[in-house]
């Protein structure tokens, strides 16, 4: 009789995990070519991407990597923390920033999460180049 054999499921993580797979010469390389497109301020400043949008109707930074593009603030994310991002995780901007990359800026949640942080701060986007956000005047036009 042979044992059975357990296979344990396998966690999925969003592609931009990937990174922490290479050798650590890759990952070097990969974080000077990542931080060189982003204009690094004060740690408390955004640090927003200065390169190419993910999709010019939303407003997130890509950072392109095998032909692919790759979402930036979720990139500094993983290169900065070295912590895989699970499927069905966010990577929430707590300036409300789409283009900010500054870790400090930035926090892993649920959706739901992110969406009871926007609706906390009663924001809306406003420019699809920026992705910058802004408060409404009044939140309930009638």
């Amino acid at each position: 009789m042979t044992p059975e054999v357990i296979k344990k499921p396998k966690e999925e993580y969003v592609r931009e995990s990937a990174f922490l797979n290479f050798s650590e010469e890759k990952q070097e390389r990969l974080r000077k070519r990542f931080w060189a497109k982003v204009d690094i301020k004060k740690s408390n400043d955004c640090w927003n991407w200065k390169s190419y949008l993910y999709d010019h109707k939303d407003g997130y930074g890509a950072f392109k990597y095998s032909n692919s593009p790759l979402r930036a603030h979720r990139v500094s994310w993983v290169i900065s923390f070295e912590m895989p991002i699970k499927k069905g995780l966010v990577i929430a901007h707590s300036c409300d920033n789409r283009i900010c990359c500054n870790p400090d800026h930035i926090f892993i949640g649920t959706q739901m999460a992110n969406h009871k942080d926007a609706t906390q701060k009663n924001r809306k986007p406003t420019d699809k180049k920026t992705g910058q956000f802004i408060k409404l005047t009044n939140p309930n036009p009638t």
